[in-house]
């Protein structure tokens, strides 16, 4: 749900500087580069977070695992989860 909360906001900039006559594409090879991975290394750790943190339920909605990150135990780890 989080990441759609992202995509409505980077639509949103994007009108917004469309309509403002804003240039949406930074002007150079360099900048281009460095935006774009930036996005890839982005979208990647994001990604990564999701699968490892998100609980995997089956057809019944039982949950099969608790994500990698909630089974460690301590109260480190209980602390980072809460």
């Amino acid at each position: 749900m989080a990441f759609l909360h992202q995509v409505a906001t980077l639509i949103i900039r994007l009108v917004y500087k469309l309509l403002r006559g804003y240039p949406v594409i930074p002007k150079g090879l360099a900048l281009k580069s460095l935006n774009s991975s930036a996005l890839i290394v982005t979208l990647a750790i994001y990604r990564h977070f999701h699968i490892v943190g998100t609980p995997q339920k089956d057809v019944r909605g039982n949950v099969t695992h608790s994500g990698e990150d909630l089974d460690g135990q301590g109260i480190i780890e209980w602390a980072w989860d809460t």
